[in-house]
């Protein structure tokens, strides 16, 4: 029980960094086309 309290954190920020990676690259790969047309 406490090295699955204590593992949960660790797994929990990997996740949310992959998930913020993820949103990050769909972010940067919708808005790439736009600045393209605009400059």
């Amino acid at each position: 029980m406490t090295a699955k309290k204590r593992l949960l954190p660790k797994v929990a920020f990997i996740r949310l960094k992959t998930i913020l990676f993820f949103w990050e690259r769909v972010v940067f790969y919708s808005l790439t086309p736009y600045f393209c047309v605009y400059m």
